[in-house]
């Protein structure tokens, strides 16, 4: 097991309990830590068996 770290991604967003705090977009800083099989991308280091981290900050 191996884990990948993502600090600070930075997404805009409609966020909030009533409709005047979804008036407008919020931005939110998040951190991700991912827990994954990475033995084989350790072991390679070829990037193509590792995680994409565009696809995962753009899901």
């Amino acid at each position: 097991m191996g884990k990948i770290f993502i600090e600070g991604l930075s997404v805009d967003t409609l966020i909030g309990v009533y409709d005047w705090e979804r008036e407008r977009l919020t931005e939110l800083s998040i951190d991700i830590e991912l827990e994954a099989e990475l033995e084989k991308a350790m072991a390679s280091d070829d990037v193509m068996d590792t995680i994409d981290y565009a696809k995962v900050a753009n899901c």
